[in-house]
């Protein structure tokens, strides 16, 4: 078995309080991005060194709770579920955006295992 992931996108709809929360977030995690890509700067500079950053652990924190997505600080957001995420599928983490015209999707990143057979192809001569 080989492990994948697999994103998936929806719409959702905050409530006022979730709305000002996520949109206090976005300039928090701008702040701290930047932050992190100027000490990589300085790194890779300095020593010629490339680190990464990666805190994803969902601990079951996320999660698909009828129509509604059950974020850590949110509670539970209204979400448009268009389509399931498989049972044995795991939201390893999920990323809020905001479009131009307001709206609010989350993309849900998922790992799966998979066993996928090797095709054997054979050439007739």
């Amino acid at each position: 078995m080989k492990t994948y992931n697999l994103a998936f996108k929806y719409r959702i709809y905050p409530n006022e309080i979730q709305a000002n929360t996520i949109n206090a977030t976005f300039g928090c995690t701008r702040l701290v991005y930047n932050r992190f890509l100027a000490q990589r700067k300085e790194l890779y500079e300095t020593e010629k060194k490339s680190v990464t950053y990666n805190t994803v652990s969902t601990s079951n924190n996320i999660r698909v709770e009828g129509s509604y997505l059950k974020l850590p600080k949110l509670g539970l957001v209204r979400i448009k579920l268009h389509r399931q995420i498989p049972q044995n599928y795991i939201i390893k983490s999920a990323t809020i955006s905001q479009e131009p015209n307001g709206a609010y999707y989350v993309s849900l990143l998922t790992e799966f295992e998979k066993d996928i057979k090797e095709v054997i192809k054979k050439f007739l001569s």
